[in-house]
């Protein structure tokens, strides 16, 4: 399979993990809406792998800062298995895949390491998240999951809501979900202390969303 991924500010460092157990290291272009990643070997030599030969890989993004991590995962509302963009682990893992309307493959139309830069940006991926028991969409999750999951939390996430002055679209949602992963772990770091309500103000998000 060929892959047009000539473009030097596309290739990041970072490392493939394919089905047979190989991994391979060197310099990587992630063709999203093909689920193609291309990698340049320190010889010089470049190779391609399809969605079906990958098992998991990451690279640095350096557009972002951020080293990014995608995986194969069976999605609930197609039932095939995908290659997945991880945002974030945790209590709450929250993944995504371009929505299938965007997916297709031309030489010359491929979008190399997509990532949603503004709020806008979501509405061209669809978003999962593993509660712990199963992979949901993200619709599904918080009409039937949501609530009765983070119940111990609801005063504090409500805060942090207000305080930060969130909606309801995708980009806030991740902001509260990573928050509530935050406060999980300081549970668990803590397990003589119940914790107070962090500050949102000290509360590193970072780019992931």
């Amino acid at each position: 399979m060929f892959v047009q991924a000539q473009h030097k500010d596309y290739w990041s460092k970072g490392e493939i993990l394919l089905t047979t157990g190989e991994r391979i290291e060197g310099k990587l272009v992630y063709a999203s809406n093909a689920e193609v990643v291309s990698i340049k070997l320190g010889n010089g030599t470049q190779k391609t792998y399809s969605g079906t030969q990958i098992e998991s890989f990451h690279f640095l993004d350096l557009s972002q800062e951020l080293i990014r991590h995608f995986k194969k995962s069976i999605l609930p509302n197609e039932s095939r298995e995908a290659v997945v963009e991880v945002v974030f682990e945790g209590d709450l893992q929250v993944l995504r895949s371009l929505r299938p309307k965007y997916r297709r493959f031309t030489q010359e139309g491929s979008v190399f390491n997509l990532f949603p830069t503004e709020s806008y940006d979501h509405g061209r991926f669809q978003y999962f998240v593993h509660d712990g028991v199963c992979l949901r969409t993200f619709e599904n999750f918080l009409h039937k999951g949501f609530t009765a999951k983070t119940k111990r939390w609801k005063k504090q996430l409500e805060d942090f809501r207000y305080r930060n002055q969130l909606d309801n679209g995708v980009e806030s949602w991740l902001k509260i979900f990573f928050y509530y992963n935050t406060l999980e772990n300081e549970l668990k770091s803590n397990p003589y202390y119940f914790p107070k309500a962090v500050d949102s103000t000290q509360l590193i998000v970072g780019n992931y969303f």
